[in-house]
């Protein structure tokens, strides 16, 4: 009779833990902060961390992560992780982009440059937001030998992917132009 009753209570502990992790929610909020890996949602007035996961999570637009400001549309799974239960993210839609979310930008882009680095550049596009463009491996600089300053023009071509190093989404550059300024060009 014991051995039937542990069991039974055996049985059912095993089914109440792994109903946790079968049962899909959703969420509809805003995107208050960022981590690696996760963001915090704001569900009116409840903020919640979700996890993102290489493997499961997938987005719409697909060339798009979430960023702080974004209203999104998340369906998640509640399991059971190393340090406790964590919400992991089965799909993110995008309902609405924040102010620096850059939803779709078109190669080449005039850009004006707003800071150089050795992984690249960052520069203000045409509707005002910043975006680092990554200078991918073999990357061309027009003319050869320039090294763009702070408020230069410049038109660059690029390719948009998602990091493979991270959850976000990165602008390679694969040619780098000087754009000759109108003011010092005009004789």
């Amino acid at each position: 009779m014991k051995r039937t009753s542990l069991l039974g209570i055996m049985v059912a502990g095993c089914l109440a833990w792994g109903s946790i992790g079968a049962m899909a929610d959703e969420a509809v909020g805003k995107v208050t902060g960022m981590g690696l890996g996760s963001f915090k949602l704001d569900e009116k007035g409840t903020v919640r961390q979700f996890n993102l996961s290489r493997q499961n999570s997938v987005f719409d637009p697909t060339l798009w992560r979430p960023g702080v400001g974004d209203e999104v549309t998340v369906t998640f799974m509640v399991k059971q992780g190393k340090r406790g239960t964590v919400l992991e993210v089965s799909n993110v839609k995008l309902n609405k982009a924040g102010p620096d979310t850059v939803i779709s930008l078109a190669s080449p882009a005039e850009v004006e440059i707003t800071e150089v680095g050795r992984s690249g550049v960052k520069a203000k596009i045409a509707t005002g937001q910043i975006v680092k463009f990554a200078a991918a491996r073999g990357v061309r600089w027009v003319p050869t030998g320039w090294v763009p300053t702070v408020g230069q023009k410049a038109r660059i071509e690029f390719s948009q992917t998602t990091s493979p190093m991270s959850f976000g989404v990165v602008f390679a550059a694969s040619k780098i132009e000087k754009m000759e300024d109108k003011a010092q060009a005009a004789p």
